[in-house]
């Protein structure tokens, strides 16, 4: 492989996440003659078009969940057989980054990155127990560390917490400047008044987010202040199915707005009065 150095991202998928996110913020800002982007992932993303134009490969394997471990681990395994050529790959699925790290140092991948998003995981005690077992291994298998807080080197690292590199999530400061002329047009596109006090939430539907305990906030809030509404950015099925019903169970579906996932939040979030984050955890809030 000739030109710029080629760096190997493993994610579940390029949507619009946090991580996700974060990625393209550095990737759109490179020096691409020098160094390149590629991504390793289970399934279609939002940003797969645009990695593909800025000059980035998209890859696809199976999903875990769909083939099993043995499954995914040969997958993994002939992946990298195929594309042993790649000198650093930088892997972003936290506990489960053991596997592609794995299958990575089997055919002699020299630089292999962790990168540690967060400070807990989700699911059963059955699973969490299973999920701690195999991130036990991420140190072994991994030549360098990363973590975007001190609070996620010591969740992923444990006793080699001293040993990560802090890379903080990086921020177009720029684009979340405040625009009264954008905040109005957003409003008038969704119908949104002046008189509104109009409370905003980014992320994904998944347990970690706590969209539950964030719709029962807005009705008891609702009862302080009438004239609000709540907009919902992110996606994830089913959850988000679930919280659709419980919206029409406390009859606020009026006031709340779904947005689905976005690409361009720092648009969207003018119209908020106040952001929320609800979450049981996270590693780095962007709040």
């Amino acid at each position: 492989m000739e030109g710029a150095l080629r760096i190997l991202h493993v994610v579940h998928s390029m949507n619009h996440g946090e991580i996700e996110t974060a990625l393209m913020d550095v990737y759109r800002n490179l020096d691409r003659s020098k160094i390149q982007f590629d991504f390793l992932t289970n399934r279609e993303g939002d940003y797969d078009e645009e990695v593909r134009r800025l000059g980035g490969f998209i890859y696809r394997i199976s999903n875990k969940g769909d083939v099993g471990v043995k499954g995914y681990r040969r997958a993994l395994r002939q992946f990298f057989k195929d594309h042993r050529y790649y000198i650093i790959i930088h892997t972003h699925l936290d506990q489960m980054s053991t596997y592609a790290l794995w299958a990575a140092k089997r055919v002699g991948i020299p630089v292999r990155v962790a990168h540690s998003h967060n400070t807990g995981s989700e699911g059963t005690f059955k699973s969490k127990v299973l999920a701690n077992l195999v991130g036990s291994l991420v140190p072994y298998y991994a030549t360098d560390y990363f973590a975007c807080t001190a609070d996620a080197a010591k969740w992923l690292f444990k006793k080699r917490a001293d040993q990560v590199e802090i890379m903080r999530n990086p921020i177009e400061l720029e684009r979340f400047c405040y625009s009264q002329s954008t905040r109005d047009l957003v409003r008038k596109e969704l119908n949104i008044s002046d008189k509104d006090f109009v409370i905003g939430h980014i992320g994904s539907f998944i347990w970690q987010k706590n969209h539950d305990y964030l719709i029962e906030l807005f009705v008891g809030f609702r009862r302080k202040i009438p004239q609000s509404k709540l907009i919902l950015i992110g996606e994830g099925p089913p959850l988000r199915e679930n919280i659709e019903k419980k919206i029409n169970q406390y009859h606020i579906a009026d006031h709340v707005i779904l947005l689905g996932a976005k690409d361009n939040t720092e648009h969207w979030i003018q119209a908020f009065d106040l952001i929320v984050s609800p979450s049981f955890h996270e590693a780095y809030r962007y709040l």
